[in-house]
C-alpha cells in the first residue's frame, strides 16, 4: 500500500517533439529494452500530468457536485395549492453530464475521414466511356498523390483512435476514483445494503465499458451524414438501384441491429445484479473460508454459488448469441447490399460493368463499416454505458456518514455554570457538531484539546435499518464523566458495538442528542435539544479499535502508525503496553515485517494487539475499544487491561466493550445493554448492592461467553495447524509477556509482497485448454470445418461477383475467341453440365444471377451457423473454467489463502471472469473472422494474378517480424498492467476497515485517497503504454500496406493500354481495394480493441487456469483441468470431508 509513482521513470512523451509524437518515436527506448529482456515494473513510465488520477477525479468531482447541488435545490417544488411536490426521478443528478462536460472536446472524431476516402477512391476510377483518356504520366501523378493521401490518412486516423482510447481511459480512471471517494463516505447502513460484490463489479465490469465507448460513440451521429453523402454519389452512378441497396442496409441496421442493441441493453441490466450477487458471495466465502472449512460447509456454499451462477450464465448466453448475430451480420451485410443493388441494376436493363461493380463494392464497404459495424457498436456500447452510468449514479447517491455541520439548525446548549455571562456566550459561539473537516482550530479549542471529555446521551434511539422493529438502540440515556473508564457489557446483539458506532457517527440517531463537552463536566443540559451531535470543540479526536482486527498489507509499523508521524519513544511505549515488544524481536524483520493480506501471517492474538496498538498510538480525546481482549488469552488480557487501558490511557475518556467480566470491578462505570435498552448502569459495587439481577446476568453472560470461546478455540486450533508448518522461529512458544498460551506464539509466515509476474508469450496450451474446456475433439473439428466452409462460401461469393462482372464485359467484346485471357469463359464444361450456355458458350445473365443468389444464401447461412456454434463452445468453456477454479478453490488448503491476497483471488472471479464471459468470445471471433477474410483475399489475389504471391510472401514476412516484436512487448505490458493494478485488494482492505479509517480523521481519509490515486497512476502508466504500443504497431502495419498499394498500382500501369486489358485491370480492382490501407483502417477500431482485449482475455484465461492449478497444488492432489464438454451445468457432486478440506 506504500507504493507511489515517485520511483517511476518520467514520461518521455512530455518532452517529445511533434515528429516524435507523430511517429511514436518516444517509445523507442521501451522497444529496445523489450528486445533485450523482459520488461519489469521499473521500466514503466509514469503517466503524463493530464492523466493523473487525482487531477482527473478532482475535475469530475467538481462537476458531479454541481449536479448534486441541483438535487439539493430541487428536492421539491411548490404546487399550485402550496403543497410540496417531490422531485421526479428523471430530475436526479446525471453522472454522464459531468463526464460530458469534461471530455466532450477530446472525444470528437473527424467525420470527414470516411467521406474523403470515398471521394479519393471515386476520383481514381477510370471511366472507359470518358472522353478524356488518362495518360501514363497522369496515372503516376495520381498514384503518388493517392499514396501520400493514404499516408496522411493513416496518421490522422490512428492518432484520432489513440486520442479516443486515451479519453476512454481518463473517464474510467476518473469514475473509479470518484467511486472510491464515495466509498470512504458511505454510512454503514448503505454499506450493508450495497455489499462488496457490487462495488467490485462496478470497479471491474462496469467502468471497463468506458475504455472503448469514445471510440464508437461519434459514429451514432456521423452515420446519417455519411449515408446521405455516399448515397448521393451512388445515385449519380446507378440511379434508383442505389436506393435498393441503401434501403436493404438500413433495414438490416435499424430494425435488425437496433433490436439486437436493445436486447443487449436489457440483458446487461439483468446480468449486472446477478454478477454483483455472485461476487458478493465469493467475497464472503473468501473472507470466511476458515469457518467454512472448519464446519465443512463447502458443499452448501457451492450449491448457493451454483444457483446464482446458473442464473447469470443463462443471461450471458443470450447476450453472447446476440453478439454472435451482430458479428455475423457484419460479414454479409456488405455483400447482401451489393447483391440487391447490382441485381436491381441489371434487371432494369443496364449493363453491368467492372467500374460499376468496383464502385458499388467500395461505397457499400464504407457504408457497411459505418452503418452496420460502427453505428451498432456505438449503440451497444452506449446502452451498456448507460446501464453502467445508472449503476454508478445509484451508488454515488447512497447515504453518507454525517460529516457536515448543522450550525443553521443546531439549537443552543443551555449551560448553567459559574462562569461570567460574557465567557459563557463566547463558548456558545463555538458550539457546533463534531466535524472531520480539519478546519483551523481557534485558540479556545487549543486550550481544550488536552482536557478529558464528558459524554452525555439523552433519549437516543437509532436503527441500522430504517423502520425496523425493535430498533437497534432504544431510548438510551447515559452519562460518562471526563476521564472515566466505561465498560459496556451485554448478550450478543444487545447493541454494544452499535453504541460505539453511534459515537463515531457511523450510526445516525433517529431521535435524541449526543453531547461531547471538553474541559468541564459542571454543565446542566436542557432536555429540549433537537436530534443531533453537539460539542464545544469541533476538532474532537476519537480513536477506535474495531472488534474484528483490521490490518492492511504493509509492515507491522505501518499498521501501528497508520499515517501518523513516527515518535520512537511513544511508539516503543505503546508496543510495550500492548505486549508487542517480544514479537518485534522475534519477527524476521522486526516491526518492518510484512503482515500479509488481512494480517494472515500473524496469529489471532498478534492481530488483535496490533489493532489495539494503532488505536492507542493515536493521540485522541476519546478511546472506543470494541472487545480487544477477546482474541487473547487470560494472561495477555490482564496485561492489556492493566498496563494499557487502565494505566497508559489513564485520564482519557474510554469506552470498553468487553466479554471479560472479571475486569468489571476496575471499571469506573458499567453499562448493561439488553436488546438495545440500557438495563442497568453504575459502578460495580452499586450494581451488586442495588440490583439482584446483576449477578444472575453475569452468570448467564459467562456461560454464553464460554460457548463463544470454545468456538474460537476450534478455529484457533485449525489456524495453528496451518501456520505451524511454516513457522519462522523454532523458539519455545512463549507469550509477549510471561506464560502466554500458544495462541500468541511468535512466528510469522512468509507472505509474497505482490502477485508474481509471468514472463514470455501466452503458451499454446492456454488456447488449447480454453477450447478443450468448451468442447471435445469432434466438436472442435466440426467448428474448424464450419469456419473453412463459411470462408469458402464468402470468398466464393466475391469470386463469382468478379467472374460475373467480367462475363458481362466479355459479352460486349467482338471476336471473343481472340481474347486468350477469357478462353476459359466459354465452352465451360462444368457450367455446361449444369446450365444451358448461349450460342457463344457463355452463361446467361439469369443463370449467373441464380448462382449469385445461391452464393449469397450460402454465405449468410454458414456465417450465422459458425458464429452461434463458436459462442456455444465459448460459453461451455467459460462455465467449465469457472467450475474448475471454484471447486479447486474450495478444495485448497488454508495456506493457499494465506499466500494469496483476497483481492487477487476475488479479481479472478470478478474482472477476469467477466472478461472471460463477455469479452473473450466476441473478440476471439472477430480475430478469427478477420484472419479468415485476409486469407480469403490473399487466395483470390493469387488466383487472379500469380505474381502477387511474391509480394504477398514479402508482406507476410514483414508482418511476421513486426507482429512478433509487438507480441513480445504487448504481453509484457499486459502482465505488468495486471501486477500494477492491485486495486481490488486495496478496495477490499478499505471495506474491511472503513470504520477504523474514518475514525482516524480526515487526514487519514485523504491519505487513503492519495494511495488509491497512486495505484491508479501506476496502472494508467502501464495501460497507456499498452495502448500506444498497439497503435504504433498498427501505424507500421498500415504504412507497409501503403507500400503494398504503391507496388500494386505501379504493376497495373502496363495493363492499362487496351480495352481488353482494362477488363483485366478492373477484374483486379479487388487487388487495388485490398491493397488500399483504408480497407484495414476501417477495421482498426475493432482491430485495436480486438488486439488489446483479446490479449487481455487470453492473459485472463491463463490467469484463471494458473489460479486453478495453484489451488490444486496447494491441495497436494492431482489436478485435471479438462472437464467434460458435456458438463455445462454449474453443479458438482464432489464430496469433501473435514479432514481433506483442512
Amino acid at each position: 500500500m506504500d507504493k507511489d509513482t515517485s520511483d517511476m521513470k518520467p514520461n518521455p512523451k512530455e518532452t517529445a517533439n511533434v515528429f516524435s509524437v507523430l511517429f511514436f518515436w518516444w517509445m523507442r527506448e521501451l522497444f529496445m529494452i523489450s528486445f533485450k529482456r523482459n520488461l519489469e515494473e521499473s521500466d514503466i513510465y509514469r503517466p503524463i500530468k493530464a492523466d493523473e488520477s487525482e487531477k482527473l477525479t478532482d475535475h469530475l468531482e467538481k462537476y458531479w457536485n454541481l449536479e448534486l447541488d441541483k438535487l439539493k435545490n430541487l428536492e421539491y417544488v411548490v404546487g399550485k395549492n402550496g403543497q410540496k411536490v417531490p422531485l421526479k426521478k428523471e430530475s436526479r443528478p446525471k453522472l454522464y453530464k459531468a463526464v460530458y462536460k469534461i471530455f466532450w472536446l477530446c472525444s470528437v472524431v473527424r467525420v470527414m475521414v470516411p467521406i474523403l476516402q470515398s471521394w479519393i477512391i471515386k476520383y481514381f476510377i477510370s471511366d472507359p466511356n470518358a472522353e478524356h483518356k488518362i495518360s501514363t504520366n497522369e496515372v503516376i501523378v495520381y498514384i503518388i498523390f493517392l499514396v501520400i493521401t493514404n499516408a496522411i490518412g493513416i496518421m490522422l486516423l490512428h492518432h484520432t483512435i489513440m486520442q479516443s482510447l486515451h479519453v476512454g481511459m481518463r473517464i474510467r480512471v476518473a469514475c473509479s476514483s470518484l467511486l472510491y471517494r464515495k466509498l470512504l463516505r458511505l454510512n454503514t447502513a448503505a454499506m450493508n445494503q450495497t455489499g462488496t460484490g457490487q462495488i467490485m463489479n462496478l470497479l471491474s465490469n462496469d467502468v471497463i465499458r468506458f475504455d472503448q465507448l469514445t471510440m464508437f460513440l461519434n459514429y451514432i451521429w456521423i452515420m446519417p451524414f455519411t449515408t446521405a453523402i455516399i448515397g448521393t454519389i451512388m445515385w449519380q452512378k446507378v440511379g434508383i438501384s442505389s436506393f435498393v441497396g441503401i434501403g436493404t442496409l438500413l433495414i438490416i441496421v435499424l430494425p435488425g441491429q437496433g433490436t439486437l442493441s436493445f436486447l443487449n441493453l436489457k440483458l446487461r441490466t439483468m446480468i449486472a445484479p446477478l454478477t454483483d450477487r455472485r461476487v458478493q458471495l465469493m467475497s464472503e466465502l473468501i473472507a470466511g473460508i476458515q469457518v467454512v472449512k472448519m464446519y465443512a460447509w463447502e458443499k452448501p456454499f457451492s450449491q448457493i454459488v451454483s444457483v446464482i451462477r446458473k442464473l447469470e450464465i443463462k443471461q450471458i448466453k443470450f447476450s453472447s448469441y446476440v453478439r454472435a448475430a451482430y458479428l455475423a451480420i457484419i460479414v454479409f451485410t456488405e455483400r447482401l447490399t451489393v447483391y440487391f443493388t447490382l441485381i436491381t441494376f441489371v434487371l432494369m436493363g443496364n449493363n453491368l460493368t467492372a467500374d460499376v461493380t468496383y464502385e458499388m463494392s467500395t461505397y457499400f464497404n464504407i457504408l457497411q463499416l459505418v452503418v452496420a459495424s460502427y453505428f451498432p457498436q456505438g449503440l451497444i456500447l452506449l446502452g451498456e454505458s448507460i446501464v453502467s452510468f445508472n449503476r454508478l449514479e445509484d451508488f454515488l447517491l447512497m447515504d453518507e456518514v454525517n460529516t457536515r455541520r448543522f450550525s443553521e439548525i443546531t439549537p443552543q446548549l443551555q449551560f448553567k455554570s459559574q462562569k461570567p455571562k460574557e465567557e459563557s456566550n463566547e463558548n456558545l459561539e463555538n458550539q457546533i457538531d463534531i466535524s472531520r473537516s480539519g478546519s483551523i482550530v481557534p485558540s479556545e479549542h487549543q486550550r481544550l484539546s488536552d482536557l478529558p471529555v464528558h459524554i452525555k446521551l439523552q433519549r437516543v434511539s437509532a436503527n441500522w435499518i430504517s423502520g425496523q422493529l425493535p430498533p437497534t438502540l432504544c431510548n438510551i440515556n447515559l452519562t460518562i464523566k471526563p476521564g472515566q473508564l466505561c465498560a459496556v457489557v451485554g448478550a450478543v446483539d444487545s447493541g454494544k458495538s452499535s453504541i460505539l458506532h453511534l459515537l463515531l457517527k457511523e450510526l445516525n440517531p433517529g431521535t435524541g442528542s449526543i453531547i461531547f463537552t471538553q474541559g468541564s463536566s459542571k454543565y446542566n443540559f436542557s432536555d429540549n435539544l433537537s436530534t443531533g451531535y453537539f460539542t464545544n470543540n469541533p476538532n474532537l479526536r476519537i480513536s477506535y479499535a474495531s472488534q474484528e482486527p483490521w490490518l492492511f498489507g504493509g509492515t507491522v509499523r505501518d499498521n501501528v502508525l497508520f499515517g501518523q508521524s513516527y515518535d520512537k519513544a511513544r511508539y516503543m511505549q505503546v508496543a510495550n503496553v500492548c505486549a508487542l515488544t517480544k514479537d518485534f524481536r522475534q519477527f524476521p524483520q522486526g516491526d518492518m515485517t510484512l503482515v500479509g493480506d488481512r494480517g494472515v501471517s500473524l496469529s489471532g492474538g498478534q492481530r488483535a494487539r496490533i489493532n489495539l496498538a494503532r488505536a492507542v498510538y493515536r493521540q485522541a480525546d476519546i478511546y472506543l475499544l470494541d472487545d480487544p481482549l477477546s482474541a487473547v488469552d487470560t494472561r495477555v488480557a490482564r496485561h492489556l487491561y492493566g498496563k494499557c487501558i487502565t494505566e497508559y490511557l489513564h485520564g482519557k475518556t474510554r469506552i470498553l466493550v468487553t466479554h471479560q467480566l472479571q475486569f468489571l470491578k476496575r471499571a469506573d462505570h458499567i453499562i448493561v445493554l439488553d436488546r438495545g435498552f440500557v438495563k442497568m448502569q453504575g459502578n460495580y459495587n452499586e450494581l451488586v448492592q442495588s440490583n439482584k439481577d446483576f449477578i444472575e446476568m453475569l452468570d448467564s453472560l459467562n456461560q454464553a461467553h464460554r460457548k463463544e470461546e470454545e468456538n474460537m478455540r476450534r478455529a484457533s486450533e485449525m489456524s495453528k495447524r496451518i501456520t505451524i508448518t511454516k513457522r519462522i522461529s523454532r523458539l519455545s512458544i512463549t507469550s509477549s509477556i510471561a506464560h502466554s498460551d500458544i495462541d500468541d506464539s511468535d512466528y510469522v509466515e512468509n507472505i509474497p509482497e505482490a502477485e508474481m509476474t509471468a514472463h514470455g508469450r501466452v503458451a499454446g496450451r492456454v488456447y488449447k485448454e480454453y477450447l478443450h474446456n468448451g468442447g471435445n475433439n469432434f466438436i472442435l473439428f466440426v467448428l474448424l470445418m464450419i469456419f473453412i466452409i463459411s470462408q469458402v462460401a464468402t470468398t466464393g461469393n466475391d469470386y463469382w461477383l468478379s467472374y460475373w462482372t467480367t462475363l458481362e464485359d466479355v459479352r460486349r467484346i467482338e471476336n471473343i475467341s481472340d481474347v486468350k485471357q477469357f478462353a476459359n469463359m466459354y465452352n465451360d464444361s462444368f457450367l455446361g453440365s449444369i446450365f444451358t450456355l448461349n450460342p457463344d458458350g457463355l452463361l446467361s445473365t439469369v443463370d449467373a444471377i441464380y448462382v449469385y443468389t445461391f452464393c449469397i444464401i450460402a454465405c449468410i447461412a454458414t456465417t450465422l451457423f459458425r458464429s452461434f456454434l463458436y459462442m456455444k463452445i465459448s460459453m461451455n468453456s467459460s462455465i467449465n473454467l469457472h467450475n474448475i477454479m471454484f471447486f479447486k478453490l474450495l478444495q485448497a488448503r488454508m495456506s493457499f489463502f494465506h499466500n494469496n491476497s483476497s483481492g487477487e483471488i476475488l479479481n479472478r472471479f470478478s474482472k477476469d471472469m467477466g472478461i472471460m464471459d463477455e469479452w473473450l468470445p466476441k473478440l476471439m471471433l472477430e480475430a478469427i473472422q478477420g484472419f479468415c477474410v485476409v486469407c480469403g483475399i490473399m487466395i483470390m489475389e493469387a488466383i487472379i494474378n500469380q505474381w502477387m504471391l511474391i509480394l504477398i510472401a514479402i508482406l507476410a514476412i514483414l508482418f511476421f517480424f513486426g507482429a512478433k516484436s509487438y507480441m513480445k512487448i504487448g504481453q509484457d505490458l499486459k502482465r505488468l498492467e495486471g501486477v500494477s493494478n492491485p486495486i481490488f485488494s486495496y478496495v477490499n482492505a478499505t471495506l474491511n476497515g472503513l470504520s477504523t479509517i474514518r475514525s482516524s480523521g480526515i487526514e487519514i481519509e485523504k491519505l487513503m485517497r492519495k494511495r488509491f490515486d497512486e495505484l491508479q497512476d501506476r496502472h494508467s502508466g502501464t495501460w497507456y503504454l499498452f495502448l500506444t504500443c498497439a497503435v504504433a504497431f498498427a501505424v507500421v502495419a498500415d504504412l507497409i500496406m501503403c507500400l503494398f498499394l504503391t507496388c500494386i498500382c505501379f504493376s497495373l500501369i502496363p495493363m492499362n493500354e487496351t480495352d481488353s486489358n482494362r477488363i483485366i485491370v478492373m477484374e483486379n480492382g479487388s487487388i487495388l481495394e485490398f491493397g488500399c490501407p483504408y480497407e484495414l483502417l476501417h477495421d482498426k477500431p475493432n482491430g485495436y480493441f480486438s488486439q488489446m482485449v483479446e490479449k487481455t482475455s487470453n492473459q485472463m484465461a491463463q490467469s484463471l487456469l494458473e489460479q486453478a492449478k495453484k489451488a490444486c497444488e496447494k491441495n497436494n492432489d492431482h489436478c485435471e483441468l479438462n472437464l467434460s464438454a458435456q458438463n455445462t451445468e454449474c453443479e458438482s457432486d464432489f464430496t469433501l470431508t473435514e479432514q481433506t478440506a483442512l
